[in-house]
């Protein structure tokens, strides 16, 4: 049985969700949400990934996730859970 999956966005062989770029990326995404939601009382999931977006110092790994995580919210999804 082969347990080789492709990553959900770039389609690299994995055994997991996401690549291990991607996969590191989301960790520092949901890891700086926690500070911003300790400093920003109150920030949505949805608006923090937006506000990432607009930073120019976000990255092409953590723009990947986040464009990934805004459309699963727009499909009615809140988070990925893998």
């Amino acid at each position: 049985m082969n347990d080789e999956k492709s990553c959900a966005i770039c389609h690299r062989k994995t055994k997991t969700f996401f690549c291990k770029y991607h996969e590191e990326a989301k960790q520092h995404i949901e890891k700086g949400y926690k500070k911003w939601q300790n400093a920003l009382d109150g920030i949505t999931w949805e608006t923090y990934l937006k506000e990432l977006l607009k930073l120019k110092e976000t990255g092409t790994w953590s723009n990947n996730v986040i464009k990934y995580e805004l459309e699963k919210i727009k499909n009615g999804n809140k988070k990925t859970s893998e």
